[in-house]
């Protein structure tokens, strides 16, 4: 990777973090409540979104983990861990 590419994704990365932030705080601010749950409503801007994340990183991570088998390619390895780590994090992520 160059490093153009490199600073390039960098500041997507960056910029990907503010935007989310921004929404999730919007979300939570000016989202109207949903009737006969109040305040609970909003709870699922955030914990469904953090639930299916923890689903995919954990299919991603055995994807990952049966390459490796086959393969024994240390970057197959090295993806099935991280996303192990994000599905456990997403999983298990408390306020």
């Amino acid at each position: 990777m160059t490093s153009n590419t490199g600073r390039w994704i960098e500041g997507l990365k960056t910029f990907l973090f503010v935007w989310m932030t921004l929404v999730l705080i919007a979300a939570i601010k000016y989202a109207p409540e949903a009737t006969n749950f109040q305040s609970t409503s909003k709870v699922l801007f955030l914990h469904v979104p953090m639930a299916w994340v923890a689903v995919l990183a954990f299919l991603v991570s055995a994807f990952f983990s049966v390459a490796y088998l086959r393969g024994k390619r240390i970057e197959s390895d090295v993806w099935a861990s991280s996303s192990a780590g994000l599905g456990f994090y997403s999983a298990f992520w408390r306020r």
